[in-house]
């Protein structure tokens, strides 16, 4: 559904852009402005991006099927306790790559704004660790998982003390800062 809207206002942006409709310069300008920033701050967290991507796809095969296929695929996927008790990790992984037409929306704007600034600040390698270790604590449910989830909630924690004292580079790259459009 999110492809198809963002499908539609690339289409009609450039139709308005052709035609020569009234506000299509100030769209374009605006883009103009903001594609380096957008660029580099996808650019910035390829793992969010990607797993983005794959959500979209996925969610976008869903809206194509039938109800009662929609219904078999995302019970066969589900979190449901038979098949976390069966294979945990299994469904936990499969899981994550099936949403909801609406939801969709809901999992883009978080993880725009709340993981890919994490994946910016800690690196993709980094952040992938990190998940792995939050995914063990709640399939393992062992002392030493929730050991390592302590720790990485530690080093969050610790962010403000690092980042003043300058132990944690800062990631290069501009940031955007939009203003009014310019008469």
């Amino acid at each position: 559904m999110v492809l198809i809207v963002a499908v539609v206002l690339l289409v009609l942006a450039h139709v308005a852009k052709v035609r020569g409709w009234p506000g299509a310069r100030i769209v374009e300008a605006q883009w103009a402005r903001a594609r380096p920033f957008v660029s580099a701050y996808v650019r910035g967290s390829p793992a969010t991006f990607l797993y983005l991507l794959v959500l979209s796809v996925t969610t976008w095969v869903l809206l194509g099927l039938t109800d009662q296929t929609v219904d078999s695929v995302l019970s066969e996927h589900s979190t449901n306790l038979e098949q976390l008790r069966q294979n945990p990790v299994r469904v936990l992984i499969r899981s994550a790559f099936w949403a909801d037409g609406y939801l969709l929306l809901a999992w883009l704007v978080l993880f725009a704004l709340i993981l890919a600034p994490a994946e910016r600040w800690l690196g993709t390698a980094r952040w992938l660790i990190v998940f792995v270790a939050v995914g063990a604590a709640v399939v393992g449910r062992t002392f030493t998982d929730f050991g390592h989830l302590a720790a990485v909630m530690i080093g969050f924690s610790m962010y403000p003390i690092t980042r003043s004292a300058g132990v944690v580079p800062r990631r290069s790259g501009p940031v955007w800062r939009p203003l009014l459009v310019r008469s």
